[in-house]
């Protein structure tokens, strides 16, 4: 039998994952070998080399460090591809003669919850499709909130309507069952699409519905009426359970589960958002769009949120007044509002920190994060629990819930904890009465290395003698060989150098025995009271994600009554008729920088279209559309209209507003 050698594992696991990049760690390097290092040169212009390269057939292969790989993976996700990471054990199998090495996440452009890899601003969307009959179901969910948004379309111009919804939400991913990535139908779909990675997913009906369930830990559907939509449920499942897969998990931390037909909200198609430059411009940036000119929240969670609430515009006006009664209250109270975004100000991202402990991912300073955002609640829900605006009420609503598991967290892990949990240093003295004194053990062991090193110098009469230490070897007495003469016969040579011995006595072996079996210790164990620490925090990430939602929504309206106050926006009135009408308006964008002259528009019964000709009148012909958007998320502006449920645009010519 022939021996298995560390390509074989390769083999093996590229098998398992074989429309992925397999990065696969070897050392301080994560390797890529055959067709892998030949398209991870490409893309992300790394050298090309080879094993074995004077053989008749050597094996290509690249490599990137290891402590960099984010930046690689963020390239490879970036140009479409997946990429499944392998880790090597610390320990030797036994009877082994290589590390082995397993794989421990498959990263694809739309499963991210990662800052690094998506922004802190930004989503990784995956979305999913059932069809079945003449119907079709939709899934959309956002990888790093846990948020899923779902639709059910059926009858003449189902695709069409598929099409506009799937361009309209971009997401990163899209993830079918082996039956219908081969249906010409739904790759037309596909086709459609800009830059989106097709990944293929099995299951039946029943597995997917049930996946709903246990995601959702429900005991049945009709608990939260899920049963009227099964086309949309099965494809909820699809697309929790394919995630599932990837980060090798049984449950998906999926906490909210919308209807788009019932959630009130305009629809606004792709061509309209494109033309409105609500998120970017015509151009493709972010300077000089909607967005970026009204954004003074304090939170990546409260940008994201305002994001989408610019993106869905309410259409309820019970909402609608309730969001404008908030930003009245806000603007009224200076003071409260600026001590509302003081609060708020540096505050880390509580939902993505809740998506990370979902999944086992967060490390010491994650929870000491969670801890400091926690810390605020108490004073955040005082300021929001002011005066007479009810949805600040419901904004500051449990925000004060999780003030005892703030205290926990506190007392037990150092202000400052390191990256990884193995390099110990995570606990404070006096959290666990063992670790305290393996720590003891081995401070007293580092004190005497320092002292017998000092002995050696004045007893041999040699400055330059060293104790060092190194994984090999351990700890050793290092002597330049300018001094060899002096080396006493109790020690005893390890290695030669060039211009160096090194060398070890008996005394030396045994304190570096107190010395290293106390330290590994005292790092095991503190990996293990870690891990139990994590866990503790991880059963209230539900909670954490709901604190995170509502403090992303008293950000945003802060921000409403911050741009309001210093722009001098007013108040607009709601209609119940079909009229729209604009006093001294100014573009939200193009008042910035005061080269916009206010005016006005009127539409009634009376006057129902409006043609505009001339230079850059599509531009013009922009400008009550963001007033218009402005008052459906609950901003202030200079307008009274009517309500609607869509809003179509269309530009004959590019005209942009810089």
């Amino acid at each position: 039998m022939s021996k298995r050698g560390m390509l074989d594992q390769y083999a093996e696991i590229k098998a398992q994952h074989p429309d992925t990049v397999l990065f696969f760690r070897m050392g301080d390097f994560y390797e890529m070998f055959h067709e892998d290092a030949v398209l991870a040169s490409e893309v992300l212009g790394i050298t090309l080399t080879s094993r074995d390269k004077k053989s008749d057939d050597p094996v290509p292969m690249a490599g990137v460090p290891w402590h960099s790989v984010e930046a690689y993976l963020q390239g490879m996700l970036r140009a479409g591809h997946k990429v499944t990471l392998c880790e090597q054990e610390m320990d030797l199998r036994p009877g082994a003669k290589i590390l082995e090495r397993v794989v421990t996440r498959v990263y694809t452009p739309g499963s991210l919850y990662e800052e690094g890899l998506i922004g802190e601003d930004g989503s990784s969307l995956l979305a999913g499709l059932v069809s079945r009959g003449d119907g079709l179901g939709v899934a959309i969910l956002d990888s790093s909130t846990g948020r899923a948004w779902l639709q059910e379309h059926s009858g003449p111009g189902r695709i069409e309507r598929v099409c506009d919804e799937l361009q309209r939400w971009a997401p990163s991913e899209l993830v079918l069952s082996r039956r219908d990535a081969e249906s010409e139908e739904l790759r037309s779909i596909l086709a459609a699409l800009d830059s989106v990675t097709l990944s293929v997913h099995d299951g039946t009906k029943e597995q997917h519905l049930q996946s709903v369930r246990d995601h959702l830990a429900l005991a049945d559907l009709g608990s939260v009426d899920l049963d009227r939509r099964p086309l949309a449920m099965e494809a909820c499942g699809l697309t929790a359970g394919y995630l599932a897969k990837l980060h090798l998990v049984d449950i998906v931390p999926l906490r909210e589960v919308l209807f788009d037909a019932d959630d009130g909200h305009l629809v606004l198609d792709q061509t309209t958002l494109r033309n409105l430059e609500l998120t970017h411009t015509l151009a493709g940036e972010k300077e000089g769009s909607l967005v970026q000119a009204i954004d003074c929240t304090r939170t990546w969670m409260g940008r994201r949120q305002l994001r989408e609430w610019i993106l869905r515009p309410l259409t309820n006006p019970e909402k609608i007044a309730a969001r404008q009664a908030a930003v009245g209250a806000l603007v009224k109270a200076p003071r409260r509002l600026e001590s509302i975004r003081e609060s708020l100000k540096s505050m880390r991202d509580l939902e993505r920190l809740a998506t990370r402990l979902a999944y086992g991912r967060a490390n010491a300073r994650d929870l000491v994060a969670v801890a400091d955002c926690l810390e605020r609640m108490p004073r955040l829900q005082a300021l929001l629990s002011e005066g007479s605006a009810e949805l600040l009420h419901e904004c500051a609503e449990g925000l004060g819930e999780l003030e005892p598991l703030m205290h926990h967290i506190a007392t037990r892990l150092v202000a400052e904890p390191p990256a990884t949990i193995r390099d110990g240093g995570l606990f404070q003295t006096g959290v666990n009465e063992q670790l305290d004194d393996l720590r003891q053990k081995a401070a007293e062991g580092t004190d005497w290395l320092r002292g017998f090193e000092a002995r050696e110098r004045e007893r041999l009469d040699i400055p330059s003698l060293k104790v060092k230490q190194n994984r090999q070897f351990g700890f050793f007495i290092q002597i330049t060989t300018l001094h060899l003469d002096k080396v006493p016969d109790e020690y005893r040579r390890r290695q030669t150098l060039t211009n160096a011995e090194r060398y070890t006595t008996d005394e030396l072996k045994v304190w570096q025995e107190v010395i290293l079996t106390a330290d590994d210790r005292a790092k095991a164990l503190e990996a293990e009271l870690f891990r139990e620490l994590r866990s503790e925090v991880a059963s209230h990430s539900n909670t954490l994600s709901q604190i995170g939602r509502k403090v992303a929504s008293a950000d945003v309206l802060a921000s409403f009554a911050h741009h309001a106050r210093q722009r001098s926006w007013n108040r607009p009135d709601l209609r119940m008729d079909s009229s729209m009408e604009i006093i001294g308006g100014r573009h939200p964008v193009l008042e910035a920088d005061g080269r916009f002259v206010p005016n006005g528009i009127r539409f009634d019964n009376k006057r129902r279209f409006l043609l505009l000709t001339g230079p850059n009148m599509g531009g013009f012909s922009r400008r009550p559309v963001p007033s218009f958007l402005l008052r459906r998320r609950g901003s202030a502006s200079s307008t009274a209209s009517s309500l609607v449920s869509a809003l179509t645009m269309t530009c004959g010519a590019v005209a942009q507003l810089s």
